[in-house]
């Protein structure tokens, strides 16, 4: 698709799944200045719009038909955009100047989760990114380490935080890019939405918390096997994302 990019200021939440995405959309959604994409036919709010992986033949027109004030900074957040470089490019040819949000979530836990909500919600995720559906979290990684998902989908892909930023960063400035650990966005809410306001040039506001999707764990836990597997796994990027970031606790947050 060939389009003038949009001169609109746009805010992009891009990930990561179960990095607390959805809290973070709701909160913003509260400010004055910021719009958030609503069904055109009901007027209900459309999170994961997911223009840029999924619908992205249907034109930029249908894409902005979802915003309706052009005074004000559009918010869209799709974590799927993350995990798919292809949505990089797209987001970047579209949108040269949008200020992309990234939410981080120690990688193991984000994976559990994630693992958590497909199990949750069977028969619909059976053909989503996971290699055991119903099986243990313990099958699902040591099959998804025999065969990993391309690009960087899966339990474990998802969690390659650093070769998911490298690769958004090939089209976006380092300054259009703003970082959150989860840990301390919950632990100094007030702070750090202050930050992103900043970030978005948005004038600070009074925002409560809006949790949402806090999903009930079963009594299945990660063994201890499959924890140090995963740390092993995640742990040679850690030095790579401090550096991209510049969060330079993350191993404290993340205790790795």
């Amino acid at each position: 698709m060939t389009t003038a990019p949009i001169i609109q200021p746009f805010a992009v939440i891009v990930g990561a799944q179960k990095g607390g995405t959805s809290t973070l959309f709701s909160t913003l959604a509260k400010h004055p200045l910021i719009e958030i994409p609503r069904d055109r036919s009901t007027g209900k709010v459309f999170k994961e719009i997911n223009f840029f992986n999924d619908h992205f033949a249907r034109g930029a027109a249908w894409y902005l038909g979802h915003f309706s004030a052009i005074d004000k900074v559009a918010l869209d957040a799709s974590p799927n955009y993350f995990c798919d470089p292809l949505a990089h490019q797209r987001l970047f040819e579209l949108m040269p100047e949008a200020r992309l949000i990234v939410s981080l979530r120690n990688p193991i836990d984000r994976a559990f989760s994630q693992f958590n909500h497909y199990r949750q919600m069977l028969p619909g995720t059976l053909h989503w990114d996971w290699r055991r559906p119903g099986k243990s979290f313990a099958e699902n990684v040591r099959a998804e380490v025999k065969t990993p998902f391309p690009h960087w989908q899966g339990l474990i892909g998802r969690g390659m935080y650093a070769a998911q930023l490298r690769s958004l960063l090939q089209f976006f400035s380092r300054d259009q890019l703003h970082v959150i650990a989860l840990e301390q966005w919950c632990v100094e809410p007030n702070a750090e939405t202050c930050r992103l306001l900043k970030f978005l040039g948005l004038p600070e506001a009074e925002l409560e918390l809006q949790t949402c999707h806090v999903r009930e764990y079963g009594s299945e836990q990660i063994d201890d096997f499959t924890r140090n597997q995963l740390w092993r796994l995640y742990q040679p990027q850690l030095n790579e994302l401090v550096d991209l970031v510049g969060i330079d606790h993350l191993d404290r947050l993340w205790g790795f």
